[in-house]
């Protein structure tokens, strides 16, 4: 819906107005688009209040508009009660609503609604269903969101839809990524295929050509030219063609086997082009869009026991292209399938060794494989029961009060200050004891701090096509998919920005980050997190607590991987004071338990921690990232990896192990009397023993890891 004053003016503007019912009031009218707008939610998904601007865009009455039906147009008093509601016709609302998705090249679609249990005929009523998407132009407008960053919007190399047709198969195949996403979120499994349909068939197997417009003629050179004769389809009959199929396609089977008839249909196309596009243009190819409809369906049959069907799935996938960064994922669950549900171990081993030979499969990917492939290469008389394929670094424990111990719920411990708190709160007490001061942030002020670093080299100009809009917080290239193009078309920025690190001081680090948050300070950053708790003197603190050399040395191997999930959870900054007569610093900033300063204290100090004064003073500032593991948990790859970089890179990081204290078992004590009835004889009272053994650690706590080789990052 569009909003407008009621401007009648002699009949010179033609509209469509729509007629609202006369028992409803404008207040009322008001108040009920009033808490429809409140539902909106900003980009992160978070709630806007758009209330407050639609009162002031209606309700303001100091706003004048020219009066054109007076000759002398003169400026009149809006009246806030004179509203026009403007319908717009479906399919001109289906172009707004493409351009809309269009600007959310690089950021994340507002959170929509999801069906919960929903039958096959709910789906279908919802799948077409529109829903209004909130234009990240208009927030901007709105000062909700703040400004983007500028950068040069030169002509494109090659247009990101290079003929009509491929933007309307692009549309037509988000439009079935999302069917695709309603079912795997809400709709009852038992709904989804008949009792007939179970099964593997050869009907089932066979790829039939696609029915969908927009992919039956691909490979037809009438079709793919840019421009359409009347006797061609429209744009519109490409969208009413994909929404009567999704109405009237049966169950989950037929969905299917469309994805698998129009998959094979684009990847015939998307090969004659695939030399003149551009890597990280990939997602706005409808090949991309199906491919992830594929990978979205493997599990729910996987969830339905329909393993066969699954394998064909994830075979397809591997056989392409497309989608590299879920290569390892795939590799992974065909081995677990063939493994553990159709009994084939032998096969599932050689999918392990073709995984561990393809280039494309991730490093935390690789270890999960590897330790796969070597378990099921044991023979069954080996005693080992687990093959260990960790990385090497340090660990420790403490112990913790537990509150609850059910698997499968979030474990809560008894704080030091006898509060309840979370596992991660409760390391946070343990190392503040200790004169640290740390945040559970899993990694965001390090990704800040990096964004900082790299601010110049993330918008670049002289890289082509990277920028398509000017609402995008970071490059098209700038994504661990296609990090190697973001590396390479950079590789002279980013070896100055290491170049300048290792020879940066601490000032030289002060001032460097100083002058990129002066510049950019509320800029939309894919790596920079403004808002929250993060200042410009804590950053400047971390740098200096990091240290140049080690910055440097992480920048060179991230810049090559752009990986930001699996970081430590906890980041971790402590400043030892000298004496306090020599040192200078206000008595209360200094702990007199831990002779540490307090950073939290210094940070809201009136401006802002004085950096210079406290790096004047030679403090010792000392940094360390420590990802925490409960008594249930274990670490995953992605993380270990992590451990494995950071600490190669010179920068401190743990593991801390949080025990529960073994629960006490209850033994049934049996009597001398009660042994004698049984003619059993008596025993001797036990003896304590010392055992010269190392004590085994508890259940929660893992096994020493064992150092592997690990690939190249």
């Amino acid at each position: 819906m569009y909003y407008s004053r009621d401007p009648s003016r002699d009949g010179r503007h033609r509209r469509v107005q729509v007629e609202i019912r006369r028992s409803i009031q404008n207040q009322d009218m008001l108040e009920r688009l009033r808490a429809f707008v409140t539902t909106q939610r900003r980009i992160d998904g978070s709630f806007l209040p758009l209330s407050t601007h639609l009162h002031a865009a209606l309700a303001l009455t100091s706003f004048d508009a020219p009066d054109l039906s007076s000759p002398h147009r003169q400026h009149r008093v809006h009246d806030p009660t004179s509203l026009t509601l403007f319908q717009i016709h479906p399919r001109t609302r289906d172009a707004f609503y493409r351009m809309h998705r269009l600007m959310y090249m690089t950021l994340s679609l507002p959170v929509q609604p999801t069906l919960k249990r929903a039958t096959w005929g709910d789906w279908q009523r919802a799948v077409c269903r529109y829903e209004p998407t909130a234009w990240p132009g208009l927030l901007v407008i709105f000062g909700k969101v703040a400004a983007f960053p500028r950068v040069t919007l030169a002509a494109p190399s090659r247009p990101l839809f290079p003929t009509l047709h491929a933007l309307m198969a692009y549309e037509c195949a988000s439009v079935l990524r999302h069917a695709t996403r309603l079912i795997v979120d809400g709709v009852r499994l038992d709904h989804l295929l008949p009792s007939s349909a179970r099964g593997l068939t050869a009907d089932w197997l066979d790829v039939r050509p696609p029915t969908l417009l927009a992919f039956a003629g691909a490979a037809s050179p009438s079709i793919t030219s840019s421009s359409f004769s009347s006797s061609q389809p429209t744009k519109a009959d490409f969208c009413d063609n994909v929404h009567a199929f999704l109405q009237s396609v049966d169950n989950m089977d037929s969905f299917v086997g469309e994805l698998r008839a129009c998959l094979a249909s684009s990847l015939h196309l998307t090969r004659e082009d695939d030399k003149q596009r551009r890597v990280f243009l990939e997602p706005y190819d409808a090949t991309y869009a199906l491919a992830r409809s594929m990978d979205l369906v493997v599990g729910v049959y996987e969830k339905l026991g329909e393993y066969d069907k699954a394998l064909v799935l994830l075979q397809e996938l591997l056989a392409t292209s497309v989608l590299g960064h879920k290569r390892g994922s795939w590799y992974t669950r065909l081995a677990i399938n063939l493994e553990m549900h159709m009994k084939q171990p032998t096969d599932a081993r050689a999918v392990c060794d073709t995984a561990l030979s393809d280039p494309r499969v991730f490093p935390a990917d690789r270890m999960d494989l590897l330790r796969r492939h070597r378990r099921l290469a044991k023979t069954p008389t080996t005693e080992d029961k687990e093959v260990v394929v960790e990385g090497c670094y340090p660990t420790h424990t403490i112990d913790g009060r537990p509150l609850n111990r059910a698997v499968g719920e979030k474990s809560r411990f008894i704080g030091y200050d006898d509060d309840s708190v979370t596992v991660e709160a409760l390391v946070l007490q343990h190392y503040k004891s200790q004169g640290w001061h740390g945040a559970h942030d899993e990694g965001a002020s390090f990704r800040s701090l990096l964004g900082l670093l790299l601010w110049d080299v993330m918008f670049l100009n002289d890289v082509p096509d990277v920028f398509q809009t000017p609402f995008q917080s970071r490059p098209l290239d700038m994504d661990m998919r296609y990090s190697d193009h973001f590396y390479n078309a950079r590789a002279a920025a980013i070896d100055a920005v290491v170049m300048k690190l290792r020879a940066s001081s601490a000032l030289d680090l002060c001032a460097w980050i100083a002058a990129t948050w002066h510049a950019h300070q509320g800029t939309q950053c894919w790596l920079v997190r403004w808002e929250g708790s993060l200042t410009l003197p804590y950053m400047q603190l971390m740098a200096i607590g990091i240290g140049a050399p080690a910055l440097a040395a992480i920048v060179q191997v991230w810049v090559k991987h752009l990986e930001t999930s699996g970081l430590p959870d906890l980041f971790m900054l402590r400043v030892v004071a000298r004496p306090r007569e020599h040192m200078g610093l206000p008595a209360h900033l200094v702990d007199r338990h831990t002779n540490c300063v307090d950073i939290p204290a210094w940070s809201a100090m009136e401006g802002g921690g004085d950096i210079d004064a406290l790096m004047g003073q030679h403090q010792t500032v000392e940094a360390q990232f420590v990802e925490v593991k409960g008594p249930r948990d274990r670490l995953s790859d992605t993380q270990i990896v992590w451990l494995d970089r950071l600490n190669a890179a010179g920068i401190s990081s743990v593991v801390c192990y949080v025990q529960e204290p073994p629960t006490k078992k209850k033994k049934k004590q049996k009597t001398q009397e009660e042994d004698e009835i049984r003619g059993k004889p008596t025993t001797d009272p036990p003896t304590c023993t010392t055992s010269t053994s190392k004590t085994k650690r508890s259940k929660g706590i893992p096994p020493p890891h064992v150092p592997i080789e690990l690939l190249d990052y």
